[in-house]
């Protein structure tokens, strides 16, 4: 009996022993999860502040878009180049009143790419 008491014994002091070795190991654990979340919560909000701006320049292209299309728009296009070919003696003069009005279509995102009108030759 005593020699199954003290395997006993000599069985749980080894498992004492293992236990109080990964003491340690859990802190180290706890320290390298941490340290990971830190890292995801950075690349988080990150991502979060790139979607906010993307956000942002959607907003305004469609304000632009929306602004270019309204009825208020489209009807002082057709004003201007109303007047602008009312007031032309000249088929030139008309032409300039139908240019006036395509430039006037362009959306301001298109308007940049537009190309410039050919010198009169």
């Amino acid at each position: 009996m005593h020699d199954i008491l003290s395997g006993r014994l000599a069985q749980t002091r080894k498992e004492l022993e293992n236990l109080g070795s990964l003491r340690g190991k859990n802190t180290d654990v706890i320290q390298h999860l941490m340290q990971k979340s830190r890292e995801e919560q950075s690349a988080y909000m990150r991502n979060v502040e790139s979607f906010q701006s993307s956000r942002r320049v959607l907003q305004s292209q469609a304000k632009e878009m929306l602004d270019a299309l309204s009825l208020e728009s489209f009807d002082r296009l057709i004003d201007k180049t109303r007047k602008e070919m009312t007031g032309a003696w000249t088929t030139a003069g008309l032409k300039r009143g139908m240019e006036a009005s395509s430039r006037g279509r362009a959306t301001p995102w298109t308007r940049s790419r537009t190309r410039p009108s050919r010198p009169a030759t």
